[in-house]
């Protein structure tokens, strides 16, 4: 985002205000440094959607096929259906209030251990 600040920054340097010219200047880098990480947050994000979707759309596809043809079909969600994205992360954090842990949450522990992933808690575990 260029702008035009040559009237100003003269006008600052010959006040000898050269301090508020510089917080002018970082202001307008921070300004700028947001734009950039609103806009490639947004592009993960949109990379993500497409990825979740087009999974998504894949199982249901597979179903309607199954039922076409009568036939019966048991839906598993393991880690070799899920996303890329999914299976790329660092680790993991478990929300845990109040010591609870869901049973698809405890899968996604066992499978983030088992992948060498790091995981963490809100609340600390119970021994």
């Amino acid at each position: 985002m260029e702008r035009d600040l040559k009237p100003l920054r003269e006008k600052m340097v010959s006040a000898m205000v050269y301090d508020g010219w510089q917080f002018v200047q970082n202001a307008i880098t921070s300004i700028d440094t947001a734009y950039f990480c609103v806009d490639t947050i947004g592009k993960i994000i949109k990379q993500h959607e497409d990825a979740y979707n087009s999974w998504f759309d894949g199982i249901g596809q597979e179903i309607a096929k199954k039922k076409e043809k009568g036939e019966e079909m048991k839906v598993a969600i393991t880690s070799e259906r899920l996303p890329r994205y999914v299976t790329v992360v660092a680790g993991i954090y478990v929300i845990n209030v109040g010591g609870y842990i869901g049973s698809s949450t405890r899968s996604e522990i066992e499978y983030a251990k088992a992948t060498g992933k790091h995981v963490e808690y809100l609340e600390t575990l119970a021994k």
